[in-house]
């Protein structure tokens, strides 16, 4: 039986199996983005709390333009200002890497929000102003999506709550079903000087 599952396993992993749906992605022309990389924005959520963000990314697709928001851990009902955002610090990971010096290098979490969710609202979210950003520092960590109200203020919770608890230390991620990487990392880590 055995001498049969070696040449079927072979014959599997040599054929490239490609997805039936993928997402084209498309050129994104600067006239078209409501927000630039390097954004601060700020999001009013539920009893008048206020979160914040910045910009680090866009992307385009059939479904439209995304913009990939790094939220910060600020979380209060007055809302922030830019100096209040270059001093939060940012939701990432340490990620394992042989290539770094450090045995890790560190990447920012994404939300990639839907350019149709953004504008619709209007008065929930603020453009703050926008910080010069070291863009070799910024690696992507993980990622998620929102294309709408609701599912931003989700990923926020959610992404919140997983840093509640100090991270496992990242050469631990043999344990993968214990593992828990996320962190927070600076904001003043990730600018330019």
């Amino acid at each position: 039986m055995t001498r049969y599952i070696l040449p079927l396993i072979l014959i599997l992993c040599a054929c490239r199996f490609e997805p039936k749906e993928h997402a084209e992605l498309f050129p994104v022309n600067e006239s078209e983005l409501i927000y630039k990389k390097g954004d601060c924005i700020r999001v009013k959520i539920d009893s008048g709390n206020y979160i914040a963000g910045i910009v680090l990314d866009f992307s385009k697709d059939e479904g439209g333009l995304w913009y990939g928001v790094c939220f910060t851990n600020y979380l209060d009902t007055i809302a922030p200002d830019i100096s209040t955002i270059k001093s939060a610090k940012l939701f990432g990971r340490k990620v394992q890497s042989e290539i770094d010096a450090r045995g890790y290098f560190i990447g920012l979490d994404f939300c990639f929000i839907l350019d149709s969710c953004i504008s619709s609202l209007d008065e929930e979210i603020k453009l703050l102003g926008n910080i010069k950003l070291d863009n070799a520092k910024i690696r992507l960590g993980a990622e998620t999506t929102a294309s709408t109200y609701y599912r931003l203020v989700a990923a926020y919770k959610w992404a919140r709550g997983r840093r509640l608890l100090p991270p496992d230390d990242y050469r631990r991620q043999f344990k993968l079903d214990k593992f828990r990487p996320e962190e927070y990392f600076y904001v003043k880590e990730f600018m330019a000087h």
